[in-house]
């Protein structure tokens, strides 16, 4: 597991990868 990803099991589809890195720069960007 990545410590980036608050507790998400670090295992990404290629379907959810656009998403999952969407969600982990808007989650770093704006610090949620």
């Amino acid at each position: 597991r990545n410590p980036n990803t608050g507790g998400k099991c670090w295992v990404i589809d290629q379907s959810d990868l656009a998403t999952t890195l969407s969600e982990f720069f808007l989650s770093d960007q704006f610090g949620s």
